[in-house]
C-alpha cells in the first residue's frame, strides 16, 4: 500500500513539474507573440507619424508659401495709393510681417485693413503706428482688423483728427463696449452712419459715444440706436437751430428740446417729426437721465480700456495657438525671399519665364507629381 501510495506520489509531481514547464512554454510563445505585435505596432506607429508628420509639415510650408505670395500682393497693392520706392515697401512688408508675428494676426489680414487705412488718408509714415492700434483693436475686440480700423479711421476722418488721438479713439470705443450693450464689430460697420452729422453738429466723439452707451444698455440694438440718435439730431437742429450742439452740450440740447416740446403743444412724435427721434429723446431723458449721467462719469475713466481688452484677448487659448501657427508661418518668409533673390541673381531676367515651381514629397515610397502638388509660381530659365 505505501508503494502504491510513493509511486501515485511521484507521478503527480511528476504531472505537475510538465504542466509547469507546458505552461511556461506557453507563456514564453504568448510574450514573444505580444512583443512582436508590439513592435508591429511600433514600427507602424512610427511609419504613419512620418507621413502625417511629412503631410503636416508640407501642408505648413504649403501654407507659408501661399501666405508669403498674398504678403506681396497686398503690399503691392497698398502701394498703388502711397507710391514709396522699392526699399521703402521692402522696409514696410517687413515691418507687417514683424507685427503680424508680435501680435499673433496673419499678413493676408493686415495687408488688406492697410490698403484701407492708406486709402482712407493715413499717411505711409503713419502707417505702422496705426496698423498696430487697429490690429490691437481687433484682438481685443475679436473683430477683423479692416473693422476695426475702419472704425478708427471713420472717427479720424469725421472729426479731423491726429495719428496721436488714435489710442484715445480706440479708449472711447472699448468703454462704449463696456458701458452699453454693443461690440468693436457693431460700432465699426455702423459708425459712418452718424458720424459725420455729429461732428458737423459740433457734437464731439466723446459725448456721441455716450449716447449710444446709453441706448443700447437699454436693449436698443447698435445700428438701431445709431439710427435713433441721427435723427434726434437732425430733429433737434431743425426745432432749436442750427447751432444747437455747438451752442449746448447734449444733455442741455436735450434739455431745452424737453422744453420746446411742452411749449409746442404737440405731441413728442408731432414736435420731432420721426418715431426714431422720438425713441432716442424718450431713451435719454426723464426718468433715464440717471443712466446718462452715470455714463458721462465712466466714459472719463476709459484710459487703458483697449489696452485692458487686448491683454485679456491675449490669454484665451485660441489666441494663443494662431499666435503660434502665425509665427511659424511667418519664419518661412525670409527663406523664401532668399531664395527668390537667388534665382533672380543666378538667372538673367531676358532668360526668364513663368514656371511652376515643383517640390516633390516622399510619401511612403510615393511621390506627388505636378498635378496635385500646389505649386510656387516664380521663374525658369531656358536653358537651350
Amino acid at each position: 500500500m505505501a508503494e502504491k501510495l510513493a509511486t501515485l506520489v511521484v507521478d503527480i509531481e511528476g504531472r505537475i513539474d510538465k504542466l509547469e514547464r507546458n505552461m511556461k512554454r506557453a507563456e514564453n510563445r504568448g510574450q514573444k507573440a505580444a512583443n512582436k505585435i508590439t513592435g508591429m505596432f511600433k514600427t507602424m506607429g512610427a511609419q504613419i507619424g512620418a507621413v502625417f508628420g511629412a503631410v503636416a509639415l508640407f501642408a505648413g510650408v504649403t501654407k507659408g508659401v501661399k501666405a508669403f505670395i498674398d504678403l506681396d500682393k497686398g503690399m503691392r497693392r497698398v502701394n498703388t495709393v502711397t507710391r514709396v520706392s522699392e526699399a521703402e515697401l521692402k522696409k514696410l512688408k517687413h515691418q507687417v510681417t514683424a507685427l503680424s508675428t508680435e501680435l499673433g494676426t496673419p499678413t493676408s489680414e493686415m495687408t488688406g485693413a492697410m490698403y484701407d487705412a492708406v486709402s482712407a488718408g493715413i499717411a505711409a509714415a503713419d502707417v505702422m503706428e496705426f496698423m498696430e492700434i487697429a490690429t490691437k483693436t481687433a484682438i481685443g475686440g475679436f473683430t477683423d482688423v479692416a473693422i476695426a480700423g475702419d472704425a478708427l479711421t471713420t472717427v479720424m476722418n469725421s472729426w479731423s483728427l491726429q495719428m496721436s488721438d488714435a489710442n484715445d479713439i480706440a479708449d472711447i470705443l472699448f468703454k462704449t463696449v463696456e458701458l452699453g450693450k454693443t461690440t468693436i464689430g457693431e460700432l465699426g460697420t455702423s459708425l459712418a452712419l452718424v458720424a459725420p452729422l455729429a461732428s458737423a453738429s459740433g457734437i464731439s466723439f466723446e459725448s456721441l459715444s455716450i449716447q449710444l452707451a446709453a441706448l443700447t444698455a437699454q436693449g436698443t440694438p447698435t445700428a438701431q440706436a445709431i439710427t435713433q440718435l441721427k435723427a434726434l439730431i437732425v430733429s433737434l437742429k431743425k426745432q432749436l437751430g442750427e447751432g444747437v450742439f455747438e451752442q449746448n452740450n447734449f444733455a442741455d440740447a436735450l434739455r431745452l428740446g424737453i422744453q420746446g416740446y411742452k411749449d409746442s403743444g404737440k405731441t413728442l412724435t408731432e414736435y420731432l417729426g420721426t418715431q426714431e427721434a422720438e425713441l432716442a429723446m424718450l431713451g435719454l431723458t426723464g426718468d433715464k437721465l440717471d443712466i446718462v449721467r452715470q455714463k458721462t462719469n465712466q466714459m472719463g475713466a476709459r484710459f487703458k480700456a483697449a489696452g485692458n481688452a487686448f491683454d485679456e484677448a491675449q490669454k484665451s487659448i485660441d489666441k494663443k495657438i494662431q499666435n503660434i501657427i502665425t509665427a511659424l508661418t511667418n519664419s518661412l518668409f525670409p527663406v523664401l525671399e532668399e531664395t527668390i533673390a537667388l534665382v533672380e541673381e543666378a538667372f538673367p531676367k531676358e532668360k526668364r519665364v513663368e514656371f511652376d515651381l515643383i517640390i516633390p514629397l516622399p510619401l511612403g515610397g510615393l511621390f506627388w507629381d505636378e498635378k496635385n502638388i500646389p505649386a510656387l509660381k516664380l521663374f525658369r530659365t531656358e536653358l537651350g
